[in-house]
C-alpha cells in the first residue's frame, strides 16, 4: 500500500480511496520474498561456533577421510556451488572440524561429544 501512496502522492489530498494496483502488489511481494530469503541466509550463516544444519548434513555424508572432489560432488547434489564448498573447507579447517592430510584429502576431527560417547561405550 505504501507503493500505491507514493505512486499517487500528487493526488493524495484529492483521492480518499486508494487502490493497490497489481504492479505495486507484485513489486512489494518480490521485495519481501527477496528480503526474507536474505534474512534466512544471514541467520543460517551466523557463526555461533558450531556448524549450520547444511554443513552438518554435508559433513555427515563424508567418510572419516574424504577428498575435496567427493565433497564437491555431494555439494552439487545439495545445490552448493564449488566456491562455497572451498569456503566451507577453509572455515572447517579454521574451526578444527577437519584436518588436511595431503593435497586434496581431509580427515574429520573427533569432537568433544564423540570422545565422551566413546568413553561411555568403553566403560
Amino acid at each position: 500500500m505504501i507503493l500505491a501512496i507514493i505512486r499517487n502522492l500528487d493526488n493524495i489530498h484529492v483521492n480518499r480511496n486508494l487502490v493497490c494496483s497489481n504492479v505495486d502488489f507484485m513489486l512489494a511481494y518480490h521485495l519481501m520474498t527477496t528480503l526474507l530469503r536474505h534474512s534466512q541466509f544471514t541467520y543460517n550463516t551466523i557463526d555461533n561456533g558450531g556448524l549450520s544444519i547444511q554443513d552438518e548434513e554435508l559433513l555427515d555424508k563424508m567418510n572419516d577421510v574424504f577428498s575435496r572432489e567427493k565433497l564437491i560432488n555431494e555439494g552439487k547434489k545439495m545445490n552448493i556451488p564449488i566456491r562455497t564448498i572451498d569456503d566451507k573447507i577453509t572455515q572447517w579447517k579454521r574451526k578444527r572440524i577437519i584436518k588436511k592430510i595431503d593435497r586434496s584429502s581431509y580427515k574429520k576431527q573427533l569432537g568433544n561429544n564423540a570422545i565422551v560417547a566413546i568413553i561411555a561405550v568403553l566403560q
